[in-house]
């Protein structure tokens, strides 16, 4: 029996839309669901500019059985009010949360979204085809099974339970995403790294995991500590298809720790100038400055890269050593360099509002910030993510307040450090963007690189955002 399973980026109403790009993850759970035969659909709500009544009216024509939401932490009172919505259609629909949110708060998730039936933490392609297929035979919530659906949260007599993790190993056999419902070539040219090259753009998944112990990151609540790699071969067969059949003339590697293995990226590099494929690519995603060396960026900006990001974060060593960072200053200095010096544009992510942080801190971030020749520099308030180490901490001394997830986005002020005014703390964000772009010499270099006046709008809305 086929089941109509729907999956949802969901509506983010009120949320400045400037960073709209195919949502990967659900791409794969399609993948995975189709090849148990199951009729998917993907329902992007910021794509689609859809609001509530509009995604009430998307539910009520396809009655999905099952609906699968897509989840950050932004997103959970949005979540919370399109479950109602599900139910109040039909109370037999079955809904399901999976993403970062769930991944690092499951017992939290479960209870502040009451119509949920079902979450995932960690990685979903496994477990939620199990899930389908028990749905499908006619399972019900009094006898599922579970603890055999990897990473599976579920509620048994009032009481939340979770079953073991399991992190695919053969990332090769997950297929690629189902590119023929994203449809890469009709999002617009808002890509994660704010300036692009080239247009139409698709987001790739190339590795999972991070085995690094950065406080304030939650990427090992999704993708586990151990990093895995598909093939080079696996790799150019989705490039190729997307080139050749969507028309995507750039690539955006969104991976944790692409650069991690650097023998791999020298492989993946070679084989890709031998594929003869016009087309660019880019790390908006930030790679660790200690992987990088003259000779692999060199491979890589003959290999079509142009632009990579940075882990940056603080230009205070105090902060960097709180975060666990794992970096000198001094190292930072180093490898900006060699990467302009083999060609390609740098941006850096800063962290700004960090709990241990002081005035002076921040003052340092930004002093460093227009020290280091980057392209350009992203100036984030500090979020604190479920399941971090720093989340944690901050949990413990009730310094949390979970009625905010509405708001939890790095231009809004979720979380100020002891002595830090929000209000100062947003003023000092936005005199860090002001101080590092509206430098003369900077500013003139910094207009050509828009390139468009498409892209320029979009620029300026994510400016907006962040100053105002």
């Amino acid at each position: 029996m086929i089941m109509k399973v729907l999956l949802v980026a969901p509506v983010r109403e009120g949320k400045i839309g400037y960073y709209v790009t195919p949502p990967l993850g659900l791409g794969y759970l399609a993948a995975a669901l189709r090849r148990e035969g199951h009729e998917v659909s993907i329902l992007d709500c910021t794509r689609r500019r859809l609001d509530f009544h509009g995604f009430e009216k998307e539910v009520r024509e396809g009655s999905p059985r099952l609906v699968g939401f897509q989840t950050y932490s932004s997103d959970m009172v949005s979540v919370r009010r399109s479950s109602a919505i599900v139910k109040g259609l039909n109370p037999e629909t079955v809904i399901v949360v999976g993403g970062p949110h769930p991944s690092g708060d499951p017992d939290g998730t479960m209870s502040f979204l009451p119509d949920v039936n079902y979450a995932f933490r960690g990685e979903g392609e496994s477990g939620l085809p199990l899930l389908a297929r028990y749905l499908d035979a006619g399972g019900g919530a009094s006898d599922l099974p579970g603890e055999k659906i990897p990473g599976l949260v579920w509620r048994h007599n009032s009481v939340i339970k979770r079953a073991p993790l399991a992190f695919v190993e053969d990332l090769d056999s997950l297929g690629l995403p189902a590119w023929d419902i994203l449809r890469p070539q009709d999002y617009p040219p808002a890509p994660h790294s704010v300036i692009y090259k080239s247009y139409p753009i698709a987001p790739i998944m190339v590795t999972r995991g991070c085995p690094f112990p950065c406080t304030f990151c939650a990427a090992h609540t999704i993708n586990g500590r151990r990093v895995r790699r598909r093939s080079i071969s696996h790799v150019l067969e989705e490039i190729r298809l997307l080139h050749t059949v969507y028309g995507i003339r750039e690539i955006q590697i969104v991976d944790d720790n692409f650069t991690g293995d650097r023998e791999y990226v020298r492989l993946f590099c070679r084989s890709l100038i031998e594929a003869r494929l016009a087309i660019d690519w880019c790390c908006p995603n930030g790679v660790r400055l200690d992987t990088l060396d003259e000779e692999l960026l060199r491979d890589m900006k003959r290999a079509g890269a142009y632009r990579i990001a940075l882990g940056i974060e603080s230009g205070s060593q105090r902060i960097l050593d709180h975060m666990k960072k794992r970096l000198r200053k001094e190292m930072v200095k180093e490898k900006v360099a060699l990467i302009r010096k083999a060609g390609l544009k740098p941006h850096g992510f800063f962290i700004l509002g960090y709990p241990e942080e002081t005035v002076d801190d921040i003052r340092e971030t930004i002093r460093f910030s227009r020290e280091l020749d980057l392209e350009t520099a992203g100036f984030s308030l500090f979020l604190p993510l479920v399941g971090t180490e720093i989340y944690n901490v901050l949990a413990a001394r009730g310094r949390i307040s979970f009625d905010s997830w509405g708001d939890f986005i790095t231009s809004r002020v979720v979380y100020a450090p002891e002595g830090i005014p929000s209000g100062r703390l947003k003023r000092l964000q936005r005199a860090a963007f002001l101080r590092f772009y509206l430098r003369p010499k900077y500013l003139a270099s910094f207009v050509r690189s828009i390139g468009s006046v498409q892209n320029l709008g979009y620029l300026a809305k994510r400016a907006w955002s962040y100053l105002f």
